[in-house]
């Protein structure tokens, strides 16, 4: 007699990831040992992608996922923050499900940015991680943060990265950034804060 194994799938939704309308969300699911995320349509309860780069639960290692979407509920952008930095960032597009990952151009187009600016010296070897994400008309926007890693004598430096986007033939076409410098009381984040 032979044995038949079943996997166990355990599919919930992540609090602060459903689009305005409802429609969408982003759910943990368990397969076996595995922890892994999808972008769920929460109208038909089917998993529209599995985002790549995003395993594991909310909350672990002081990690969470959030997500803000366009006013027409086509493009979602998705973060899963780390204890420290970011794990991942994702532009998806509800229909396809097709995915653009940000995090490296984020950060490289603040870096640039910054350089082009910076006046001293040692604000050398600074980077930025995102703090937060939304939507402004056709465009996608992230509050970022500079910091030099272990020398806190070099005070933080917050910019905003906005790209024009778009989906054009089930593909992201973004335009070139605008990048502006902020002061901390212009921080914008997702719907929630994540530590």
């Amino acid at each position: 007699m032979g044995m038949i194994l079943i996997m166990a799938l355990a599919s919930e939704l992540i609090p602060d990831t459903s689009s305005p309308s409802k429609t969408f969300g982003v759910h943990h699911v368990q397969v076996g040992t595995s922890d892994v995320n999808d972008l769920v349509n929460l109208k038909t309860g089917k998993a529209v992608t599995r985002l790549k780069g995003f395993s594991g639960f909310d909350g672990e290692n002081h990690g969470g996922v959030v997500a803000a979407y366009n006013k027409s509920e086509t493009i979602a952008a998705v973060m899963h923050a780390g204890k420290w930095e970011p794990r991942a960032l994702s532009l998806v597009n509800t229909a396809s499900g097709n995915q653009l990952s940000m995090l490296k151009r984020v950060q490289t187009d603040s870096k640039a940015f910054y350089a082009s600016k910076a006046k001293s010296k040692k604000q050398a070897g600074i980077v930025f991680q995102v703090g937060g994400g939304k939507f402004i008309g056709e465009s996608v926007s992230f509050w970022v943060i500079g910091e030099v890693p272990k020398n806190e004598n070099v005070a933080p430096v917050y910019q905003s990265v906005s790209y024009p986007c778009k989906v054009a033939k089930g593909e992201f076409v973004l335009g070139k950034p605008k990048i502006r410098p902020l002061g901390v009381k212009d921080n914008f984040g997702w719907p929630k804060d994540v530590e």
